[in-house]
């Protein structure tokens, strides 16, 4: 598993899109922590992770894409050196599932994943 995690991250970045925003809006993707589900580093009573930003180009579109620290802290759960570096044999990812993902005023997306 931890080779895979080096060559999923090492690829494009997690994106989200979207359309219909004022020009110029800041947009901020929050992932809704499902019930049951412990994320590290984040309390219990905690209700969403911030995942990604981006402000909407003139058209109202717009495209957020999650930093590789984002992905490893959120999705992958992996645990870090004092000097932030990745250390993938302590990685926790997100069970397997469906969960909510919220772009403000909008209708939630949802994200699916598997190992």
């Amino acid at each position: 598993m931890k080779p895979h995690l080096r060559r999923l991250c090492s690829k494009k970045p997690v994106t989200f899109k979207g359309s219909g925003y004022a020009p110029n809006e800041l947009v901020i993707v929050d992932l809704m922590i499902p019930k049951g589900v412990k994320i590290k580093t984040v309390s219990e009573d905690e209700e969403a992770v911030g995942l990604a930003f981006a402000n909407a180009d003139e058209n109202g579109n717009v495209q957020a894409k999650m930093g590789a620290t984002a992905t490893l802290n959120w999705f992958f759960q992996v645990g870090w050196t004092p000097n932030m570096k990745p250390i993938f044999k302590e990685a926790t990812p997100l069970p397997p599932g469906n969960t909510r993902s919220g772009l403000p005023g909008r209708i939630p997306i949802y994200l699916a994943w598997r190992h």
